[in-house]
């Protein structure tokens, strides 16, 4: 049965003509994709990012969008508030708030932005809230975004293949609208008048060197967490405080979360590889090889960050003759983790008594609560940020 269903997902998206464009897109220029339908593709409507969320235009569910999806559009006269519903339920996004609620009052985040006079609302909110899919595929061109019901039977990278042909039609009539914009835009051939007689200039001042800009105050703080069940809630809580963290994976972990890892490297995250010294059946330099290759199937590249667990100093020189980055940290709370308000206190104490630069390891007991606080008091304890931990770092 799902065979019979995969061909003929491939089939309705091979009804649209495989025109190839006579350029090459950058790489901003994002598709939209609900069930087998490729979207048209505008300016005035293009996805962005703002704040590590991706924007889609609300506008997109009053056509194609809203027949695949169940999902409908209404608005009010001043467009500044927007309800999406189906399915018996329905997400409000009012300008002036900024976060979006049900009709039970529930709050959600983050809310609505307004773009080329359209109102814009976070892609991963509004999947989660109506029960769908959603995902961030490199393609042809630059990026596809694919909103698809639980039973859709194709695979991101199937999808993105399939929908090749599409593509390429809806980026050439995407080229044809800039070309026609840019020739509205280009003013009229002015004669320029005659030039002024040549006046030999005075001396130029003196050169004066402009000041140092001011410096970043504060100690920062590199988060480094072992992914795991809890991944996605800890992603929302660093993405509603627009900050980074390094996420360790095991190789199982990969290969079953693509689409929390192309989340993880859109939003800026860091992705390690984790290794376990226990592990009998395999040494850490082969756990680590195999998941840099599942990393590599899931987002098209790879990490030169490793961490090791239960190992040993051997088995930090064996990943580091692979040529990966080892983490060191400054400050280990793996055994306790950040669970609890307690626990976040706890670490902004160690952090800002250091008077320098920390990379602390939280490990895999930590919660959106535990991370929350101490997101929260990071700010008022003086801290200057919390940056993903790099090779750099």
């Amino acid at each position: 049965m799902k065979k019979k269903l995969l061909a003929l997902a491939l089939c309705l998206l091979l009804l649209l003509p495989a025109a190839v464009p006579p350029v090459t897109a950058s790489s901003d220029v994002y598709f939209v994709a609900t069930e087998q339908i490729v979207l048209p593709l505008t300016e005035d409507t293009m996805p962005f990012w703002d704040k590590n969320a991706l924007y889609i235009s609300s506008s997109i569910f009053t056509g194609l969008a809203r027949e695949a999806t169940g999902i409908s559009r209404a608005a009010n006269a001043e467009n500044t508030l927007v309800v999406l519903y189906g399915g018996g339920k329905a997400l409000i996004f009012d300008l002036t708030k900024a976060y979006a609620q049900d009709i039970e009052e529930t709050i959600y985040y983050p809310g609505a932005v307004k773009k080329n006079g359209n109102i814009y609302v976070p892609a991963s909110l509004v999947a989660r809230y109506f029960g769908l899919k959603y995902s961030i595929t490199g393609a042809a061109h630059g990026f596809l975004v694919w909103m698809r019901s639980e039973d859709m039977v194709l695979t991101d990278r199937q999808f993105a293949r399939a929908a090749t042909g599409p593509m390429n039609t809806r980026y050439e009539a995407y080229l044809k609208e800039l070309a026609a914009k840019k020739e509205e835009e280009q003013p009229p051939v002015v004669t320029p008048p005659d030039p002024p007689p040549v006046v030999t200039p005075p001396d130029p001042p003196p050169v004066v060197k402009p000041e140092k800009p001011a410096e970043i105050t504060g100690e920062q703080v590199s988060l480094c967490i072992e992914a795991g069940a809890d991944t996605e809630s800890l992603l929302d809580v660093l993405d509603g405080y627009g900050v980074q963290a390094a996420f360790f994976c095991t190789e199982s972990f990969i290969a079953q979360q693509g689409a929390l890892l192309r989340r993880m490297t859109a939003a800026g995250h860091s992705i390690g590889l984790l290794a376990d010294g226990a592990d009998a059946a395999r040494t850490v330099a082969e756990q680590a090889e195999a998941a840099n290759d599942a990393l590599a199937r899931a987002t098209m590249g790879k990490t030169r960050l490793a961490a090791v667990k239960n190992g040993a100093a051997a088995d930090r020189s064996a990943l580091e003759q692979m040529g990966l980055r080892c983490l060191s940290a400054d400050v280990d709370i793996s055994a306790g983790g950040l669970k609890t308000v307690a626990s976040a206190e706890s670490l902004l104490r160690r952090v800002a008594g250091r008077d320098r630069d920390s990379t602390v390891w939280l490990g895999a007991e930590v919660t959106a609560v535990g991370l929350r606080a101490f997101l929260s008091g990071a700010g008022q304890a003086g801290l200057g940020g919390c940056p993903a931990w790099t090779e750099t770092t």
